[in-house]
């Protein structure tokens, strides 16, 4: 597979220090843009094919209401291609794990497959305005995760169990940030999201996914 990339942020600013330049970041969005191609007549390769993903960024501060933040991102392939190199979308599923930002947290790995598709993360940081009480100040946040996607020709991938997107994927969290301090400088909390619509399961505990959140 041949790649290409690129990243535009306009209006980035950088400040020089000792270890090197850092971004300090830009009040515009983020494009990331990628281009794969996979050659069938190179080094043994098999499949043709062209890939292209898509994802922007972009967060804003409300007065008094805290910071939100936005990602979309999409993927379109081309061309017939094996399991392993369809989009099987940024799933985190587990009993109890560490929460990761801008995957769905309710979905199982591999659950979803697709060639096509396209997500929205959201989440709302509240921070520290709703409560505080000498060291102890929860940031509360609220997130929600909506997906889709679709798979052209789901025949070809036999002897897997797997579903597709075309009617939505829907989940929707509450994070508690900053319940516990960690030395030297990091904090620990809690999450809980509940995953509905189209491709709830029809236990209700499953729908469930408890989560650990660290910041540093």
């Amino acid at each position: 597979t041949v790649q290409i990339a690129t990243r535009f942020a306009f209006r980035e600013q950088f400040i020089k220090t000792s270890s090197g330049i850092m971004s300090m970041g830009t009040d515009f969005p983020v494009i990331w843009l990628k281009y794969s191609r996979g050659l069938n007549n190179l080094f043994q390769g098999e499949h043709a094919f062209n890939r292209f993903d898509f994802r922007l960024d972009k967060s804003f501060y409300t007065k008094y209401l805290g910071e939100t933040s936005v990602r979309l991102q999409a993927g379109l392939i081309q061309g017939e291609v094996p399991f392993m190199a369809l989009y099987n979308s940024p799933a985190s599923w587990g009993n109890f794990g560490l929460y990761a930002p801008h995957s769905f947290a309710t979905m199982r790995i591999n659950e979803f497959l697709s060639d096509r598709y396209a997500a929205l993360f959201l989440i709302h940081n509240f921070g520290k305005l709703l409560y505080r009480k000498g060291k102890f100040q929860p940031e509360l946040a609220l997130a929600t995760h909506i997906g889709f996607g679709s798979l052209k020709k789901p025949e070809l991938h036999h002897g897997i169990a797997f579903n597709t997107m075309e009617k939505g994927f829907y989940e929707s969290g509450l994070l508690l940030n900053n319940l516990l301090r960690l030395p030297p400088s990091g904090s620990l909390g809690l999450g809980v999201f509940y995953r509905y619509g189209p491709y709830r399961r029809k236990v209700f505990k499953e729908n469930l996914g408890y989560k650990f959140t660290f910041s540093f």
